[in-house]
């Protein structure tokens, strides 16, 4: 489905981008009429006082209720509440889910036999959740259509609700060849606890486990069985699109708000985006997701994962995350809105919250379209060497080494010792046990970031631990001559909680410049001139915890040129 009027072409891209497509010679899905039409619809819902009264004693159950849709009625419809941290009670403006067919066989509205009526309660504008389904749709990530509608309940007038298709069998059918499979729906876990079966059949869910398995491989064996059990395409255009939307309660950011499929024809888990009522309000975030939750792990450690997500998100820019089209889907519906308002204040509202949510959608992508600029990779003349690009497991690049300061303070070369590389990471001992004995802990280099090592006195009060514990990455100069960092970024994965990184550069055991502090997840850059530095020196990056190395989880990258 589409609102709008695309540029000649784009059509052509968002269908080489979707790998879910319904199956060839499909009539329009179910709902299409709806979910195209300029209308808001009002909807009149009647709950006689017994069926009242079973809502309040047990919300999550289905009463019967008679709805009215403008002039159409439709008797005996389920309805009851939902939502979790949406969730308002009865007397309030609560999240309805209404299921047409739940007492009345076959009883359908536009095709639909279920549909959610979501109060937005955690997004005023009522346009988040409109605009960032249809980028997840443009995308080809499976994600429920969105409209709006007017709701009332017994005559107390609720106002504007998004309304929203349900991700039951029939949405299955739509973008999947066949809907038989599971289809389950994680709520603030990650994949390796329960979740919760929303389709399909009951089980041990031993399935999910395999995909557990899988994203735990050593790096070096992980991509091809993870290809076996999970679309690997698909992940990452989700993540490219969760990271551009600025979605902060998503799966990468807050293991929130997402269902997997198993589609039973090729096996492999598909992720499906939900839940999209908090984008565009952390717009300084980082486009690299954090190495928080096992599947985001499970591909982004792997040079192969890497280069496809840096590839997807900054196709999907190009593609779908268009200023242009953005806004024009926000102005069409805000004048839909509007148009529907019952008052001159209401309808100001409207007309302000879309504003709004227009410049946060624009600074989004300014800050979006710099970012890009850092995450190319250094290939133009006079680069000499590049953190992320030359990363290798197993034993690091000729010219790189991966330390930390085992034996005494940072700047003092003799206290230095090797990180060695575990099959996930370069770490302590060569990760033994991880986390690692104190004051290493969590320390670690990856391709993307790495964690310091304890901060001074953190943990038992005991010789050796009165001293801060950095993770280095060290250069080694091919030839004598001036040189210069450049294309850098540190950035703080989880920068809302306390306390700071610190980023220290040596020449040697030399000081180059003052010591850097870093909280944010936009991050900063650390570009700068080294200086002059002999045949054979080393450039030290040092990034430490400043005081604890709680939340101190980090993303880096830079460059060396001459």
């Amino acid at each position: 489905m589409r609102r709008l009027i695309l540029p000649a072409g784009f059509a052509l891209v968002l269908a080489t981008l979707s790998t879910h497509a319904a199956p060839a010679g499909a009539r329009s899905a179910p709902g299409t009429e709806l979910f195209a039409d300029s209308t808001i619809h009002r909807f009149k819902i009647d709950i006689a006082e017994p069926e009242l009264e079973k809502l309040r004693r047990e919300n999550r159950t289905y009463v019967h209720a008679t709805v009215t849709v403008d002039d159409k009625v439709f008797k005996d419809v389920g309805v009851r509440l939902k939502g979790r941290g949406s969730f308002r009670p009865l007397d309030e403006k609560p999240s309805l889910a209404l299921k047409f067919d739940e007492f009345v066989s076959q009883q359908q509205f536009h095709g639909l036999t279920r549909i959610m009526l979501n109060n937005s309660s955690q997004d005023s504008t009522y346009l988040s959740e409109y605009l960032g389904t249809s980028l997840f749709r443009d995308a080809g990530v499976p994600a429920a259509r969105a409209t709006h509608a007017r709701v009332e309940i017994n005559g107390r007038e609720l106002g504007f609700y998004v309304l929203i298709e349900a991700m039951n069998k029939g949405f299955l059918k739509q973008h999947f060849a066949n809907a038989t499979g599971n289809l389950y729906e994680g709520y603030a876990q990650d994949i390796d606890r329960r979740l919760e079966l929303d389709e399909g059949t009951e089980g041990d869910q031993s399935d999910v486990q395999t995909l557990v398995a899988a994203a735990r491989l050593p790096v070096g064996e992980r991509m091809p069985s993870l290809r076996n059990i999970l679309d690997v395409d698909n992940f990452a255009s989700f993540l490219a699109v969760c990271m551009l939307i600025a979605q902060h309660d998503s799966y990468p950011l807050n293991h929130n708000n997402y269902r997997l499929y198993r589609e039973p024809d090729s096996g492999r888990f598909v992720m499906i985006a939900h839940g999209i009522d908090g984008s565009f309000t952390q717009n300084a975030m980082s486009i690299m997701p954090p190495m928080k939750y096992i599947l985001t792990r499970g591909v982004m450690e792997t040079p192969e994962g890497q280069q496809l997500y840096r590839e997807c998100v900054s196709k999907l820019f190009t593609n779908i995350f268009r200023l242009d089209v953005m806004t024009n889907r926000i102005r069409i519906a805000a004048a839909r809105l509007e148009k529907a308002a019952l008052t001159e204040r209401e309808r100001t509202n409207i007309a302000a919250q879309a504003a709004s949510f227009a410049r946060r959608v624009s600074e989004r992508h300014v800050f979006v379209s710099k970012q890009l600029g850092a995450l190319a990779p250094a290939t133009a003349d006079g680069l000499l060497a590049s953190f992320q690009r030359d990363f290798r497991e197993g034993q690091p690049k000729s010219g790189w080494r991966y330390l930390w300061n085992l034996n005494g303070p940072i700047g003092d070369q003799r206290n230095y010792a090797e990180l060695k590389w575990d099959g996930q990471r370069y770490t302590f001992e060569g990760g033994r046990t991880y986390p690692g004995p104190s004051p290493a802990r969590f320390l670690r280099v990856t391709q993307t970031g790495g964690h310091p090592g304890q901060g001074f006195g953190q943990g038992l009060r005991e010789v050796g631990n009165e001293i801060a514990r950095y993770a280095i990455i060290a250069f080694t100069a091919p030839d004598s001559g001036r040189y210069r960092i450049v294309k850098s970024r540190l950035t703080r994965e989880q920068g809302s909680l306390g306390g700071h990184l610190e980023l220290r550069v040596f020449v040697d055991g030399r000081e180059i410049a003052p010591a850097l502090y870093c909280r944010s997840p936009e991050g900063l850059s650390f570009d700068r001139e080294v200086g002059e530095v002999l045949k054979g020196s080393a450039i030290y990056i040092a990034i430490g915890p400043n005081e604890t190395d709680s939340d101190d989880s980090f993303g880096i990258d830079f460059s060396i040129t001459r």
